[in-house]
C-alpha cells in the first residue's frame, strides 16, 4: 500500500521550536512510514535549508504579504498548480497565517485540511478570524491548554491533543563535550550555568529574568548564557534594552549574550539550569523538552503547556511578573547541586514518559490517515496523544 502522502504549509521567514518540530518530521520520517511529506514554503531561510538537507520534497510559493493581494493571489496559483501536479491526501496547515491563506484553495481542490495549533490564541486578531473563515477537517492542538483556546476560531471541529515530540538527536551529550562547551564559553569549573535558548522575544521574559537575577548579585558563581538572535526588527530593539538594563542592573558581567546558535544541545550539555520567565504562555516547548532529555532542571512561569510537562519532581513553576519568587527558585538550585542533580534525573525519565518521538510520530500518522479515510472528523473520536 502506498504512503499517505502529505502537505505541510508553512511561512517559513521564522525559526523556533515550531519549525523545529516540523524540520523533524522531515529527518524522522522512518517513524511515520505510512507517510509522504511534502513541505510548502513561501519564504526563504533556516527551515527550507534543513529540509532539503533531509531529501524531502520543498515546493516554493513564493514571498506573500497579506497588504500586497497580488503576491496571495499568486502564492495560490502556485498551490493549484502543486495541488493539480500531485495527489495529496491531507494537507497540514501549521497555524492561522497559512490556514488564512490556503485553505480556500485546499477546499476547491478537496484537499482535507488538519489545522495545527502550536500556540495558545491569547487574543484573536485579524489573521485569525479570517482562518476561522475555513473550517479544517481536524485540528490538532500541542496541549490542553492550547485546546482550550482553540475554540476562539472553532467550536464544532474535532481537537487531538498531540504533544511534540522530543528531537531524537537531543539527547545528554556526555561529560566531554560539557567540558569542550564550558572551557569555550569561559565557565570554571564550579560556575553553575543558567541558560536560556529563545529568539528575542518580549513575551519569552528576558527582562523580567533579569530582574530576578539582579536580586542574585550576592550569590557567587552563576552566568547565564542568553542564546538566541533578533529575527524581525522590533526583536532587535528588544536586545538592545536587555544589553542596557543589564547594565543598569549591573549584572552585565555575568551574562553572556550569545547570538543565534545552532547547538543548543552543546549548550544544555554545558548549562546546569535552564530558565524562562515567559509572562504568556506557549504551546508545548520544544527547548523545556531539550533540557529534559539533556537532564538539566527547568525555572519557568506557570503559563501555557508548562504545567503539563513540568511538575514538582523535574522542575519549578513560579507565578508571573513575580521576580522575588523567580529569584528565590534559582536562589535554591543555584545553591544546592544535589537538588539540581535529583530533578535532572527525573526530567530525563518524564520527557520520555511524555515525548517519545516513536509514539508521537506514530500518533502524527493515525491521526492523518483517519482524515484521509474520512473519519477525522467523526463525533466523539478518540485522541490519539496522551500526556503520560
Amino acid at each position: 500500500m502506498s504512503p499517505l502522502r502529505v502537505l505541510h504549509l508553512i511561512p517559513g521567514n521564522l525559526y523556533g521550536g515550531v519549525e523545529t518540530f516540523i524540520a523533524l518530521t522531515a529527518r524522522r520520517r522512518d517513524l511515520s512510514p505510512g507517510l509522504e511529506h511534502h513541505y510548502a514554503i513561501c519564504f526563504e531561510g533556516r527551515l527550507a535549508e534543513e529540509l532539503e538537507a533531509t531529501g524531502v520534497p520543498v515546493h516554493r510559493l513564493g514571498s506573500i504579504r497579506a497588504s500586497r493581494p497580488w503576491t496571495v493571489l499568486r502564492g495560490r496559483r502556485r498551490l493549484q498548480r502543486l495541488l493539480s501536479q500531485n495527489a495529496y491526501g491531507v494537507a497540514l496547515t501549521h497555524s492561522s497565517w497559512p490556514h488564512a491563506m490556503f485553505a480556500s484553495v485546499l477546499e476547491k481542490a478537496r484537499v482535507p485540511a488538519v489545522f495545527y495549533l502550536h500556540g495558545p490564541i491569547n487574543d484573536v486578531i485579524w489573521l485569525d478570524r479570517w482562518a476561522g473563515r475555513h473550517r479544517p477537517a481536524t485540528l490538532i492542538a500541542v496541549s490542553e491548554d492550547t485546546s482550550r483556546t482553540s475554540r476562539l476560531l472553532f467550536d464544532d471541529v474535532p481537537t487531538r491533543i498531540l504533544n511534540y515530540p522530543i528531537p531524537s538527536a537531543h539527547f545528554d551529550q556526555g561529560p566531554a563535550v560539557r567540558k569542550e562547551v564550558r572551557a569555550e564559553l569561559g565557565a570554571a569549573e564550579g560556575d553553575v550555568i543558567l541558560l536560556q535558548a529563545s529568539r528575542a522575544d518580549r513575551w519569552k521574559g528576558h527582562d523580567r529574568l533579569f530582574d530576578a537575577l539582579a536580586l542574585l548579585r550576592d550569590v557567587p558563581s552563576w552566568t547565564l548564557w542568553l542564546a538566541g538572535g533578533a529575527q524581525r526588527p522590533k526583536e532587535q530593539v528588544f536586545l538592545s534594552e536587555l544589553k542596557a538594563q543589564a547594565q543598569r542592573l549591573g549584572i552585565a558581567g555575568r551574562i553572556r549574550f550569545l547570538g543565534e546558535r545552532r547547538d543548543v544541545p552543546r549548550l544544555l550539555a554545558g548549562a546546569d539550569i535552564y530558565c524562562q520567565a515567559n509572562v504568556s504562555g506557549e504551546g508545548f516547548s520544544l527547548v523545556f523538552m531539550e533540557a529534559f532529555a539533556a537532564g538539566r532542571p527547568i525555572v519557568t512561569t506557570r503559563l501555557g503547556g508548562a504545567p503539563e510537562l513540568i511538575d514538582e519532581s523535574s522542575g519549578v513553576l513560579v507565578p508571573a511578573f513575580d521576580a522575588p519568587a523567580f529569584a528565590s527558585a534559582l536562589r535554591e538550585l543555584v545553591l544546592n547541586g544535589e537538588r539540581r542533580a535529583k530533578l535532572g534525573e527525573n526530567a530525563q525519565k518524564r520527557v520520555w514518559s511524555v515525548c517519545d518521538p516513536a509514539r508521537r510520530l506514530g500518533d502524527l500518522q493515525s491521526i492523518l490517515s483517519d482524515v484521509a479515510l474520512g473519519s477525522g472528523g467523526r463525533a466523539g473520536a478518540p485522541s490519539a496523544v496522551s500526556t503520560g
